[in-house]
């Protein structure tokens, strides 16, 4: 899955990705480890083996069955299943009813020949699958299975020697320490590393949510800038209309008043005083838009009659 699905920040997917990711590689490492001790036991079955024919048999046909069902879970892990914690366990107890069925159809742990290698692959299997607390769980029931299922001799009358029974458990237990607390060192470091790797991500987010909110600001103030020109250009072109016909009007009374009659030179001033009153509607309506910017406008209502109104802006466009 990609974070990016989740949402910017958000990588519990990438968490659940990585836990599926180490159970996958849990299982593929059992999977591995299940064919090296299957073969082993085939071996131990067949070669200086003083059982009967009747419990090799028996053997061979629960290694057979076992074989079967770790080809399945070879194949399905092959074709990308993702296992969770509910095939471990069941795998852990297929692999638990094969050690102890072997175990008793063997001779218990009287037989001339050992197969507590069986046991062994499950405490190591279930470090890797769950750590510590697994190991020291998978070694303790292997332990009372091993005395219990071992006392039945089965087809060997064999005794063991004192104190057999009590070293095998220790190295039970012994064995479930070591690889649970090595299981757990490699996981420490990799949460560890998942982690900084995660607050390295959400810092790299983060810095881009702000190179985006600064992005932003900037074409927001490059947009008012523009704005601003715009409505300076516009301004001084509005102003630059009745300022010049001012100045024009003021230039002919000062250079000419000696040769132009009165009505000429009351046309010329009514018009220099027509153009101020324009400027300063113009300011005051600058001032107003400059008010509502600021938020200093203040708004006053009254009745308007429609009609009078456009008539008003027809004829000031005529």
């Amino acid at each position: 899955m990609n974070p990016a699905d989740s949402g910017p920040g958000d990588y519990s997917a990438v968490v659940k990705d990585s836990q599926a990711a180490i159970l996958a590689s849990a299982e593929r490492i059992t999977v591995v480890g299940r064919w090296v001790v299957l073969a082993a036991a085939v071996i131990l079955n067949h070669f200086g083996n003083q059982n009967s024919p009747a419990s090799v048999f028996i053997v061979d046909t629960i290694l057979f069955s076992w074989g079967l069902v770790n080809m399945v879970v070879s194949v399905v892990l092959v074709r990308g299943f993702k296992p969770g914690r509910w095939f471990g366990f069941l795998t852990t107890g297929i692999d638990l009813m094969v050690a102890t069925s072997i175990l008793y159809f063997a001779g218990g742990y009287g037989a001339p020949t050992d197969f507590s290698l069986l046991f062994y692959l499950l405490i190591i299997a279930s470090a890797v699958r769950l750590g510590l607390p697994g190991s020291l769980a998978t070694a303790t029931v292997v332990s009372l299975l091993y005395v219990v299922i071992g006392g039945l001799t089965g087809f060997a009358t064999v005794s063991p020697p004192p104190g057999f029974v009590i070293g095998r458990v220790f190295l039970f237990l012994f064995v479930a320490l070591v690889a649970g607390l090595l299981v757990g060192d490699v996981r420490t470091r990799l949460d560890r590393a998942l982690r900084t790797a995660i607050e390295r991500a959400t810092q790299l987010d983060e810095t881009r949510r702000r190179e985006a909110m600064e992005k932003e600001r900037v074409e927001r103030l490059e947009e008012i800038d523009k704005v601003r020109s715009d409505f300076i250009s516009m301004v001084a072109h509005e102003l630059q209309t009745p300022l010049a016909s001012i100045k024009t009007q003021a230039d002919t009374l000062l250079t000419q008043q000696h040769r132009l009659d009165q009505e000429t030179r009351g046309a010329l001033v009514d018009g220099i005083h027509r153009s101020a009153a324009s400027l300063t509607d113009l300011v005051q309506d600058f001032a107003a838009v400059n008010r509502i910017e600021n938020d200093q406008f203040t708004y006053h209502f009254e009745r308007l009659d429609l009609a009078d109104f456009v008539k008003e802006v027809v004829d000031i466009f005529h």
